[in-house]
């Protein structure tokens, strides 16, 4: 079975995904900002847990770290 944890972008150009909820944090007030505050933070977090975990890297550094699997976990959560 092939792996699936390469893409061929940055994975952390992913995370400007970001800068539309903080715009949309700075644009509202109440329940809105805080809502667009939280996503933006768990956008960052979940992306830097992926790619610290290597369930996605970027195709040329899943080369260069010699085509590694997803982990073991991962496997068994199917």
């Amino acid at each position: 079975m092939v792996p699936e944890n390469h893409i061929g972008l940055e994975p952390r150009l992913l995370m400007s995904a970001a800068v539309f909820s903080i715009v949309s944090a700075w644009l509202n007030h109440g329940v809105v900002r805080v809502l667009s505050f939280v996503v933006s933070v768990l956008l960052v977090g979940v992306i830097a847990w992926a790619e610290h975990f290597n369930l996605l890297l970027q195709y040329e550094e899943w080369i260069r770290l010699g085509m590694p699997d997803k982990p073991i976990w991962t496997q068994i959560i199917r």
